[in-house]
């Protein structure tokens, strides 16, 4: 194992991605290592989209990237330490090259969709941003069971939900996107620019529990199948859904408000949910 590769990934998950982090830490040492890897391959595709400058400039990085990693995969030649390391965990865990590609072509996706017209439209683009990462998961988790899947893909749909749900400010000022289903918004009379507005009208708040309320049966129904994976790695799979589900909590506990600034917790907080859900529950 590339000990830089795993270090450089360790921290990209503890800066990027801290709730993640904090459930990662959670895991038995060569899971959790082989988790840093893997979403540090995400996140630099994530960055490559989030960062970009202009959409042209981000598909050509983006398509560099994916030729790298196509490239990578199957000849095993390149010199991304990043890259050769997510390789040596694809293979050692059966993911497939095409559920990798799954994903990168979601992040295609953002560059060219800004609005989704339903949620079955945004379902579509949520089974490659996220669903998919589930189901490769239970398969670095070291789980068998193929019942698990739906669960793995409800709680990839889950977490999805609650990050449109929590950036939905930045995600339309910085990058002019509107993940929330264009017809939903026309059902509760919601106007974009009223997204923006402080506090939020009743209408962007009724819209909010609607969509807090799919996210909470998306948690509830989830929850049953993480007694599907290996023992070992439950506490840390029930501890990123606890503090993901926070997040929509803390926005139900704010009256569906939309905060100026995105939803972030304390190492108390974060602690106290972990030994919670990673001890407590467990014993």
């Amino acid at each position: 194992m590339n000990t830089e590769a795993t270090n450089t990934a360790r921290e990209i998950q503890r800066m990027f991605g801290s709730n993640y982090y904090a459930a990662t830490l959670l895991l038995p040492k060569a899971i959790r290592d082989d988790i840093f890897i893997f979403y540090a391959f995400v996140r630099l595709a994530d960055e490559i989209i989030d960062n970009a400058t202009d959409e042209n400039s981000a598909s050509e990085e983006l398509a560099f990237f994916s030729a790298a990693w196509k490239k990578m995969y199957h000849t095993g030649e390149g010199t991304d330490t990043i890259l050769r390391a997510f390789r040596r965990v694809c293979l050692q865990h059966d993911i497939a090259y095409t559920e990798t590609t799954d994903f990168l072509s979601a992040m295609q996706t953002d560059l060219v969709i800004k609005r989704y017209d339903t949620y079955s439209d945004l379902q579509a683009y949520m089974y490659g941003s996220a669903e998919i990462i589930g189901v490769m998961l239970t398969k670095v988790f070291g789980c068998q069971d193929e019942a698990a899947l739906p669960y793995a893909q409800a709680l990839g749909e889950a977490m999805q939900l609650t990050n449109f749900l929590r950036d939905i400010r930045e995600d339309y000022i910085d990058r002019g996107r509107v993940y929330l289903p264009q017809d939903l918004l026309h059902k509760h009379s919601v106007k974009e620019g009223d997204l923006l507005k402080d506090p939020s009208t009743p209408e962007v708040r009724s819209l909010l529990e609607e969509l807090c309320g799919k996210a909470e049966s998306l948690y509830t129904y989830a929850q049953q199948g993480i007694t599907l994976l290996p023992r070992n790695v439950q506490p840390a799979v029930r501890t990123a859904a606890a503090l993901y589900r926070e997040i929509i909590r803390e926005l139900t506990r704010k009256k569906y408000n939309i905060p100026n600034e995105k939803i972030r917790f304390s190492k108390l907080k974060k602690t106290y949910i972990a030994l919670l859900y990673g001890y407590v529950k467990t014993n």
